[in-house]
């Protein structure tokens, strides 16, 4: 079982550099973090912890706990996607990265949230796959893609995704992403504004030096202090999700 992903913060190395937050042709139609420093550590960090979550949740059940919904995490796991749907994963950016895939069309992205994986669009797969050909992603550290020590700022996360789209041969997308996941389909279009066609972000906070304040919620700070979270959740991932 996955107990912990040791996380560095490198923010220096990972911002994207323009005067207002936004490199130069990127897109307009969101802005998000590409790169943060201390919210990029509690990100970092975050996922270290959803990995706990996922597998625990999906591979435990307390004493008299009603069996928990199937989800897509660890290795041990399999998940019966739609029909027409496969699992796939790919070497991209040194990484392991697993994608569900499906449909016939034109391409669409989609980059999960936290504490989710590619699990989270299972309902809306086969309605877009009547016209499109859907790649949901897990990101590193989530799911069942590769969980390294480092490299979860936002640009690194969408370098991993975008090498991955382009093993499987789609050099252009529409891309959409959902909480977390919004602001790494934002440093996606930032850094390849070429390989995207229209950018989607929902429910994702825009990080960056505009906000007067960062610290949102209490579990940003909870999930900051390393190795605190994990000993603190295992075993009660349920109520903490609650």
């Amino acid at each position: 079982m996955i107990t912990r992903a040791q996380v560095i913060d490198d923010y220096s190395s990972s911002r994207v550099a323009h005067p207002e937050g936004r490199p130069a042709g990127a897109p307009q139609t969101a802005i998000a973090q590409a790169g943060t420093g201390r919210n990029g550590s509690a990100v970092r960090w975050s996922f270290a912890v959803a990995a706990v979550l996922t597998v625990a949740i999906g591979c435990s059940k307390p004493a008299g706990a009603p069996a928990p919904h199937s989800a897509p995490t660890g290795s041990a796991l399999s998940v019966a996607w739609a029909p027409g749907f496969h699992e796939q994963t790919v070497e991209a950016n040194g990484q392991r990265i697993h994608l569900v895939v499906g449909g016939k069309g034109p391409p669409i992205l989609l980059i999960h949230g936290w504490p989710e994986t590619a699990y989270e669009w299972r309902k809306m797969l086969p309605e877009l796959a009547k016209d499109h050909t859907l790649y949901a992603v897990d990101l590193r550290g989530a799911g069942q893609s590769s969980v390294p020590e480092s490299g979860y700022d936002k640009q690194t996360l969408a370098e991993d995704v975008y090498a991955a789209m382009l093993k499987l041969g789609v050099a252009k997308a529409e891309v959409v992403g959902h909480d977390w996941g919004a602001s790494v389909a934002y440093a996606y279009a930032a850094r390849h504004p070429e390989a995207v066609g229209h950018l989607l972000v929902c429910e994702g906070a825009p990080f960056g030096p505009w906000m007067p304040k960062t610290d949102l919620f209490w579990y940003f700070g909870f999930m900051r202090i390393p190795g605190f979270a994990e000993r603190v959740i295992v075993g009660n991932e349920r109520e903490y999700l609650r």
